[in-house]
């Protein structure tokens, strides 16, 4: 008997089979499977995300070319805003005071 469990807990998964320990093949085959959840990149209720100076200078940040790239929702952490520059195609995190912090490193998937 053989059955998958996906856990409430994001990236975690059961896995029983009648073997007493799971093949290498089984563990490896759950260990490629994509972890990420599929929540869309930019919420629909996107003001439960920003506060009112990070809703302010984004709505000021539109109109020099920046628009929100995605919402970053990390179990047990703040959310990370991160907007994007369409003209130079540069990145920049939205900090909680509504300043744009183009130095910190986000490690990003393509």
């Amino acid at each position: 008997m053989r059955s998958n469990f996906q856990s409430r807990l994001p990236g975690y998964t059961v896995i029983e089979t009648d073997e007493p320990y799971p093949s290498s093949l089984t563990v490896a085959r759950h260990a490629n499977r994509d972890r990420r959840n599929r929540c869309q990149p930019v919420p629909f209720n996107l003001s439960t995300y920003l506060n009112d100076e990070q809703t302010l200078s984004l709505r000021h940040l539109e109109s020099f070319g920046w628009q929100l790239a995605f919402v970053r929702r990390q179990l047990f952490r703040r959310p990370t805003v991160v907007v994007l520059n369409c003209n130079d195609n540069r990145y920049g995190v939205l900090d909680e005071s509504g300043s744009i912090d183009m130095d910190r490193r986000l490690s990003l998937r393509h």
